[in-house]
């Protein structure tokens, strides 16, 4: 019995590990029959309109950079390994300091269990004429680079991310933005203005939010570490009006914060701290 058991454990690990030692694959579903991809750009010339394209874990690297030009739908293995375990975690990558570039016309498109991590940034449009992609929708994807939502502010692009993590600025530029039930991991928000930016239900770790008057923020937990002898804890300055969050007309209501008084002091251990993020 106990070398059936042997021979049946060794045998997920060597199918485990042959799923890894796999080449990323991308199967695009376009109304026929299913193709299968390797690389990224190929799949997206084949795509037409609306199509599906479904992504194996591992990193999908497209040296010079990857543009979408229509509406698609991204769908990857995830960002978490609790999720990914087997398949790995779907990643899109891109050489040197190129891009990933979402144009006009790809208004529409939605990305789901995806790690962004470009060599330069997640941008919208290459020029002010085609920088207004409307109603993207980004769930449980990684941001690890900057997200550009305009070339130049007087844009008019929107966005929702809902179960994302944040680690690089985020550039409105006059776009629209709603982030919920969310991680921003030190991440910089700016030039949501006149309007344009809420934030629902989410973890707020370091982040800076500037120059995005009316602003709206609701029932996040607002966390700013600042080093002392006795470890880690919260910021004595307020979270809005200066410092961390330098905007006017903004509108803080707060969630779990409302029992502790911004500016208490209140301690967290280092423990408390890594425990609040996502594993990256």
């Amino acid at each position: 019995m106990r070398t059936r058991t042997l021979v049946l454990f060794s045998s997920v690990i060597l199918v485990a590990g042959s799923l890894h030692a796999q080449l990323p694959r991308i199967i695009l579903q376009s109304g026929g029959t299913p193709q299968v991809f390797t690389t990224v750009n190929e799949a997206l010339t084949a795509a037409q309109p609306n199509d599906k394209l479904y992504f194996s874990g591992g990193t999908f690297l497209e040296a010079a950079g990857i543009t979408i030009d229509k509406p698609l739908h991204f769908i990857g293995a995830g960002i978490s390994p609790d999720t990914a375990n087997v398949t790995g975690v779907t990643t899109l990558s891109t050489g040197g300091s190129t891009r990933i570039t979402i144009l006009t016309e790809a208004g529409g498109s939605t990305f789901t269990g995806i790690n962004f991590n470009p060599g330069g940034n997640i941008q919208y449009g290459t020029d002010p004429n085609d920088d207004d992609p409307k109603d993207l929708i980004f769930q449980r994807c990684a941001f690890a680079k900057a997200i550009g939502m305009a070339i130049e502010e007087g844009a008019s692009a929107s966005s929702s991310f809902d179960e994302c993590i944040f680690r690089g600025t985020i550039t409105g530029g006059a776009s629209n933005a709603v982030i919920t039930n969310s991680i921003l991991d030190g991440a910089t928000l700016s030039l949501f203005r006149p309007s344009g930016l809420i934030i629902r239900n989410s973890v707020v770790l370091d982040a800076r939010l500037q120059n995005s008057g009316n602003a709206i923020v609701q029932n996040c937990v607002h966390i700013q570490w600042r080093p002392t002898l006795a470890g880690w804890r919260r910021a004595d300055q307020q979270l809005f009006g200066h410092g961390q969050w330098n905007v006017q007309q903004f509108q803080w209501q707060p969630g779990i914060e409302q029992h502790l008084r911004p500016g208490c002091g209140f301690h967290f251990r280092e423990r408390d701290r890594r425990q609040l993020r996502l594993r990256r």
